[in-house]
């Protein structure tokens, strides 16, 4: 997997996971923070809301 991903990928991000659907490679990047704190949020908001 680590063959088929960017150098600069390779340097700076440790961690990667493959699609089983697709084959694709992805890692936490630039946007993993924003989406973890969006996940977050909506799921805070089913919990008090039920």
């Amino acid at each position: 997997m680590i063959g088929q991903l960017e150098p600069l990928t390779r340097r700076y991000y440790e961690s990667f996971s493959r699609c089983f659907g697709c084959g694709r490679i992805y890692w936490p990047g630039s946007h993993h923070a924003r989406l973890v704190r969006l996940v977050e949020r909506l799921r805070d908001q089913l919990t008090t809301s039920t």
